[in-house]
């Protein structure tokens, strides 16, 4: 199977993304709308056929194919598990800024100020899973954060203030 790699710009209507196959081809379009369109093109077919789906739809679908809904975003991504459709977690990594570095998760009281929670730091020499609220950040550390789309919000206001 071969995936294009590269996304086609329908300007003014969505992005396209097609993905050829022995047996025909398969085309996914991000309408600007929020709507996705999936289009099947078997060999044997003249026509394709095509399925408008809500994002939560295609999240569903997403989880039937691989058995969990991953969305990717530039930064990081949301979660749903099978069978909690309702529960959405977003996890995102970003670069600790000069200005937070020197100071401990805890001195920075990140969790109580935005509700989001620190998981991991990448730092140059070792990551640390799980990492203590006396972990000290230091310039050019990547944290890895979770929470709800909203507290993701709140840390990333936390990081530009």
């Amino acid at each position: 199977m071969e995936i294009l790699n590269m996304a086609i710009d329908l300007s003014g209507v969505g992005t396209k993304y097609e993905i050829d196959t022995p047996d025909g081809k398969v085309a996914v379009v991000f309408l600007d709308t929020g709507k996705i369109q999936l289009y099947i093109l078997e060999k044997s077919c003249g026509k394709p056929c095509c399925v408008t789906l809500t994002a939560e739809e295609a999240r569903r679908v997403a989880s039937v194919l691989s058995g969990s809904i991953l969305e990717r975003e530039e930064e990081g991504m949301e979660l749903s598990l099978p069978g909690l459709a309702e529960l959405r977690i977003a996890v995102h990594t970003y670069t600790v800024p000069k200005r937070l570095s020197g100071k401990s998760i805890g001195e920075l009281g990140i969790r109580s100020k935005t509700g989001a929670t620190v998981i991991a730091v990448l730092k140059k020499e070792k990551t640390i899973i799980s990492p203590s609220p006396e972990t000290v950040l230091e310039p050019g550390d990547k944290v890895v954060v979770i929470g709800e789309k909203h507290q993701i919000e709140n840390f990333e206001k936390f990081l530009r203030d």
